[in-house]
């Protein structure tokens, strides 16, 4: 994922309001295409695409196609890249030919220099209703992911203008060519579809190596019985949480302290006011590019106080789910729960795995038992060297089962002191410590600092001054 530093998102976040509660609509029940069923072969690539909004679909106003064979259009392309890069507005670029519903995506895309215009070298065209060649569509992902210049990929018939961007492609898995099992050539002539195109994106943006990182922190915030994480290095920030009603020490000046002047991504893991209280505050004084939420609603004050200012940032809004994988900067993060909702809060919460220089924390949320045997039961890779201890430690999660799968060697959680809730329960404190885990809570160490340098866990500090 590309972040564009400095600039607001254009608005994605579609909302409406039901009698007395406000509800975020979900991106999961509106992208089904009736003309993608789930045995279409880049089912999930469409749906992954139309989850983002970087495609509303092929029939305005109701959308309920996709036309996945149609061939894509330059136009069409422009509006997929601007969507999915996030691009800042920009001024006319000077295509004689760019008008109607693209022109705003086409001069956005000229700006940021994926594309030159179509009639070299004059270039004051743009050619919007020209289909996108699978050559040209190479040029362009090249530029706009910065792929590096690669050797040849050995397929037999590029060559010319597009030849290196066709070989840098391959050479980060985004193309294997155009006929499997051989895979020798790439058609660069032929036409791409609007199917294909959500492969291609999808596979340029979930790359699963993001660039190198230098060091990074994880702070666990002091927000009293509530959960809040940061985790910021040189080129992402990231915020977890925002924590509950009352806390000695308020989100703003938490993010303050940390330098914190815009946030990259927000995920709100799960609608519980301990979580959510003041995220409402966090997005109306920080610019936020991105946020994340699982997609559960709740009748609260707080819930609708967090909708409502997410359409006020202007952030973009996304419901992911298990298998999506970003990359902000050096960051990587891994989405592990949910599939799908079953309207349980916690257990729809989400579990993301963030890693970066080699170091990597589960972010376990409110997850109870039963999502854990279902993370479990998928069979899929859970390590972390850093856990977030689900459920502010309460007996209710870390299983022994999900712990053994973790392999961590560090456990943080937040909770406050002399909370109602008995958190953090020993029985948990028991199992992490029979299995060797170094556990820091916020009610005894405060704001909990962890830093990662050169792939390792080089310090872990509290605000208290209480480790060694």
């Amino acid at each position: 994922m590309r972040v564009v530093n400095g600039h607001r998102a254009v608005l994605l976040v579609m909302v409406v309001f039901a009698m007395v509660v406000s509800t975020v609509v979900s991106a999961q029940t509106d992208t089904t295409f009736i003309d993608v069923p789930e045995s279409h072969q880049f089912y999930e690539d469409i749906e992954w695409a139309a989850r983002r909004e970087i495609t509303q679909g092929c029939t305005p106003p109701t959308n309920l196609r996709f036309c996945p064979d149609a061939p894509v259009t330059r136009g069409q392309m422009a509006a997929f890249l601007v969507r999915a890069l996030h691009l800042p507005p920009a001024d006319d670029q000077g295509f004689v030919d760019a008008n109607g519903v693209f022109v705003k995506d086409v001069n956005r895309l000229a700006a940021a220099h994926i594309t030159r215009g179509c009639n070299p070298p004059t270039n004051d065209r743009f050619c919007p209703n020209w289909s996108v060649t699978r050559g040209q569509m190479a040029s362009f992902l090249t530029r706009a992911l910065d792929l590096p210049p690669s050797g040849d990929q050995g397929f037999i018939d590029v060559g010319g203008v597009h030849a290196d961007d066709v070989n840098s492609l391959a050479t980060a898995g985004i193309t294997r060519g155009c006929n499997p099992p051989t895979n020798d050539r790439f058609c660069p002539d032929d036409p791409v579809s609007r199917a294909q195109m959500t492969a291609f994106l999808r596979r340029g943006l979930t790359r699963t190596e993001p660039p190198a990182a230098g060091a990074w922190e994880i702070r666990v915030l002091d927000v009293g019985q509530g959960d809040s994480i940061l985790l910021s290095g040189t080129d992402f920030t990231i915020l977890v949480d925002a924590g509950p009603t009352k806390a000695k020490t308020t989100m703003l000046t938490h993010l303050d302290n940390a330098g914190v002047e815009e946030i990259d991504l927000f995920i709100l893991t799960h609608p519980d006011p301990d979580h959510i209280a003041k995220a409402a505050e966090v997005l109306d004084n920080i610019p936020v590019d991105t946020v994340w939420a699982s997609g559960d609603t709740a009748d609260t004050y707080h819930f609708r106080q967090t909708v409502a200012a997410i359409r006020r940032s202007g952030a973009f809004y996304i419901e992911p789910r298990a298998g999506d994988i970003d990359n902000i900067g050096s960051a990587k993060i891994e989405v592990i729960n949910p599939v799908d909702l079953d309207g349980t809060n916690n257990n729809d919460g989400i579990v993301a795995r963030v890693s970066s220089g080699g170091v990597s924390i589960l972010l376990s949320a409110d997850a109870q038992k039963e999502a854990e045997a279902e993370m479990l039961a998928r069979d899929i890779d859970l390590t972390a060297d850093i856990l977030k201890i689900g459920h502010h430690a309460a007996d209710t999660s870390s299983s022994p089962e999900y712990l053994d799968a973790i392999t961590p060697s560090i456990g943080v959680y937040g909770v406050g002191e002399n909370n109602p809730h008995g958190h953090p329960h020993q029985v948990v404190l028991d199992r992490l410590a029979e299995r060797n885990v170094d556990v820091y809570g916020t009610e005894i160490f405060g704001t909990i600092t962890i830093t990662i340098k050169n792939g390792a866990i080089v310090d872990v500090s509290g605000e208290h001054d209480f480790l060694d």
